[in-house]
């Protein structure tokens, strides 16, 4: 790592790095990652890399299977990790992938954390609010990636508030969260304020759900307008 987050609140972990992180999927490449990874692991080389699984949602996440030279074996990378970033070419996601790697960043000295291995972690700081992580291949673990559309049921929320929860009791008060100025304190940010115009697509798959129909009240079907400008006004509030 290059020092503390907090020295860069308004750049960027390599400023070595030389031009933009990349948009499309098809700029991915083993050059491409020797390229990334080296400020980090100096003499590092990915020989090959190897596409398993690519998920497009609110963020890309890309599978790989790697090859590595001894620089990159000793550093304690995997053969197989996951490349987090949006590279889905149709969904902005704002600055989702930007804040994810500054998180992801501050959080590899988290002991006790509920989160996955990260190995690496960059953004661009342009307000473009592009960011790559590569961390562990989650796909190898138990379960599976989600999506928006689908049905978590009570128990699957539950579940969910119950990580979230673990992951705030590491850091709760902690003085360092209160110094990140990146950090979003409250809903008072595009990814959260524009989220029902971002999500809208996604939502429209999902009231058309013959469960989603059975439980939602009909005036969200009849007025859709009303929950529009409820989100709007939490949203201000």
């Amino acid at each position: 790592m290059t020092g503390s987050l907090l020295a860069m609140s308004d750049g960027r972990p390599y400023p070595q790095r030389v031009g933009r992180l990349p948009r499309q999927l098809g700029a991915i490449s083993a050059a491409w990652l020797t390229q990334l990874l080296q400020p980090c692991y100096p003499g590092i080389e990915v020989q090959a890399l190897v596409v398993v699984e690519v998920r497009n949602g609110h963020t890309t996440k890309l599978r790989a299977r790697l090859e590595l030279n001894e620089v990159g074996q000793r550093a304690g990378i995997p053969s197989h990790v996951c490349l987090k970033s949006n590279w889905s070419e149709g969904f902005e996601s704002g600055d989702i992938c930007e804040l994810e790697s500054r998180f992801y960043h501050l959080t590899r000295a988290w002991s006790g954390a509920p989160l996955p291995a990260t190995y690496f972690t960059d953004w661009d700081a342009d307000g473009g609010g592009r960011g790559v992580v590569v961390m562990e291949d989650l796909g190898l673990a138990a379960g599976k990636f989600g999506h928006s559309t689908d049905h978590l049921g009570v128990d699957g929320v539950a579940q969910g508030l119950e990580s979230l929860a673990a992951l705030h009791a590491v850091t709760w008060a902690h003085p360092r969260l209160h110094r990140q100025v990146w950090l979003p304190v409250s809903m008072a940010n595009p990814v959260d304020n524009d989220g029902l115009l971002r999500m809208y697509n996604y939502i429209k798959v999902n009231l058309g759900k013959d469960d989603y129909r059975q439980r939602l009240p009909r005036w969200i079907y009849e007025t859709p307008e009303l929950f529009s400008h409820a989100f709007d006004e939490l949203a201000a509030f």
